[in-house]
């Protein structure tokens, strides 16, 4: 008995196990585009802490090789290359900006992703207790 509880918690702690397991920090984006579709450009992207041109770059990555779709639209997961993390402060509104084609655009991010902010937050006050069960 002994021996399968030790075999147990070895196996939930161990890194592929969904506990232990850490935060990607991706994110998926899907932008849209007047460049023509089925041809690849050079695409880089970055994180700024406001709309305008005055707004601070936190993060960048790139250049990279995207293929435009059909609908002319190209799809990139933010962090593939370079990772978020700080000095990205994830707690506030950011906008995304790219650039390829000779396109220029920068959005608002359209979700604060709040997972990535908590693997680095101080832990804070503890809340009310609830009910168990």
């Amino acid at each position: 008995m002994k021996r399968c509880l030790l075999m147990l918690a070895v196996i939930l702690m161990s890194p592929g196990f969904g506990w232990t397991a850490h935060v990607v920090r991706q994110i998926p984006m899907t932008f849209r585009t007047t460049l023509i579709p089925g041809v690849t450009y050079d695409f880089s992207f970055s994180v700024h802490d406001g709309p305008d041109e005055a707004a601070a770059r936190l993060w960048s990555e790139g250049p990279v090789a995207l293929t435009v779709r059909a609908d002319g639209s190209i799809t990139h997961l933010l962090g593939r290359i370079r990772p978020l993390g700080a000095p990205v402060d994830f707690t506030r509104q950011l906008w995304v900006q790219w650039r390829g084609g000779g396109e220029t655009h920068r959005i608002r991010m359209p979700v604060v992703p709040y997972a990535m902010f908590a693997v680095d937050a101080l832990p804070g006050p503890q809340g009310p207790r609830g009910e168990t069960g």
